[in-house]
């Protein structure tokens, strides 16, 4: 019986084509990437058309890896630049003619409107319910130049002051004005930079509290090698990064990492919700984590010693690790006097819930945080017939 691709399969396919390991590929990466791929087919009913595929390499990419990729994947080479899912595709610099298609595909939306006896209310909300919300799709993973913003707050001006029919009206007051709120004036229009900034923010949330392959591949594999995230620089990187960099100090000193376990950053994480401690020393070493200072005892010689040579390092970090491994749970909490209890009518049976499938990878990982904490006697098995549903979930820092 043919399965779907595991993990580690998928993972595989997902860098087998990146540019780091291009030369380095060879036929056996390709068929194993068709071989996953026909798999998939073979168990979901669904054909992949090979002639609607393509494939896209960099310019410089060797003529006879290309002709290898036509050969065994039956599939046709593409040209940069594309659109993709609305996005344009490009690896050269962010260049506004890269977005022509989405400022063509606004003013075809508003050239529709011309010519109907509109009033500024109604041309209002079309600008904020509309013609704005159809760049929230592109700005969370795309960094438009400036201009290209410009353009957009151009396009909007001029259907807003526009006169019945396509008359050029008389601008009196700038876009960037009427974005104000409505009680400072504006209409409330939503800054398309703002927007885009806090969208750039929740990405950098993501990259830095939620592991996901995109997020490993980005820092470990991309742009922080050997820098932690919070010192990474942006030269020579993509806009995306260049933009994360920016908004990385609006974002940073919010997240607070709880110690727990203590695998958190001493100097990079902001553990003690009182900000990161790297620019306290000027000089830094390898990267060392909060249990490796920690004891039962409290701060270890080490930590004492720089907290006498950097005074303003002995404010933040005084305290005992609250949260350490000393912290740990030693068993099931104290009888208290109260026993809870919910009572049920008699004969009452309980309610079937059928079972849910978990993934491989996430099933094996429950079943050994299940048996730790029975061992530790932190939980224990239930006997009832109530089975009561219950959720383990693993915060920031495990």
């Amino acid at each position: 019986m043919d399965m779907l691709p595991n993990e580690e399969e998928a993972k595989e396919v997902v860098f087998a084509l990146n540019a780091e390991t291009a030369c380095l590929m060879d036929s056996q990466d390709l068929k194993l990437m068709m071989r996953v791929l026909n798999r998939y087919e073979k168990v979901s009913g669904q054909l992949i058309n090979l002639n609607k595929s393509a494939f896209y390499v960099h310019e410089k990419v060797q003529s006879g890896l290309v002709s290898r990729l036509k050969q065994i994947t039956g599939i046709r080479q593409g040209l940069f630049p594309f659109t993709y899912l609305g996005c344009p595709i490009f690896y050269s610099r962010n260049r506004i003619s890269h977005y022509d298609t989405v400022v063509k595909k606004i003013s075809k939306r508003m050239n529709a409107w011309q010519g109907r006896l509109l009033s500024y209310g109604g041309r209002a909300t079309l600008i904020s319910h509309v013609l704005q919300s159809m760049l929230v799709y592109l700005l969370p993973g795309m960094n438009p130049p400036k201009g290209v913003i410009r353009q957009m707050y151009s396009i909007f001006s001029r259907f807003f002051w526009s006169n019945t029919g396509d008359k050029k009206g008389v601008h009196w007051v700038k876009l960037e004005a009427l974005s104000l709120p409505k009680d400072k004036g504006g209409l409330g229009f939503r800054s398309l930079f703002e927007v885009s900034n806090a969208l750039f923010c929740r990405l950098w949330w993501n990259l830095r509290t939620k592991p996901s392959l995109w997020s490993s591949f980005m820092i470990k594999k991309k742009y922080c090698k050997k820098l932690h995230p919070v010192i990474a620089h942006a030269k020579g990187a993509s806009s995306i990064w260049r933009k994360l960099i920016i908004v990385r100090e609006l974002v940073e000193h919010q997240i607070w990492w709880q110690v727990k376990k203590g695998d958190s950053s001493f100097w990079f994480d902001n553990w003690k919700n009182l900000g990161a401690l790297y620019h306290v020393k000027d000089s830094l070493e390898e990267e060392i984590e909060v249990q490796n200072f920690a004891s039962t005892e409290g701060w270890n010689a080490q930590v004492r010693h720089m907290m006498r040579d950097y005074p303003s390092m002995g404010g933040r970090v005084r305290d005992q690790p609250t949260g350490s491994a000393a912290d740990e749970l030693s068993g099931l909490p104290p009888e208290q006097k109260i026993d809870f209890a919910i009572d049920v009518l008699l004969d009452t049976k309980p309610i079937s819930i059928p079972l849910y499938r978990m993934a491989r990878a996430k099933l094996k990982e429950l079943k050994a945080q299940l048996k730790d904490l029975l061992e530790k006697g932190c939980i224990r098995s239930s006997s009832s017939t109530w089975g009561a549903p219950v959720l383990f979930f693993s915060g920031i820092e495990g």
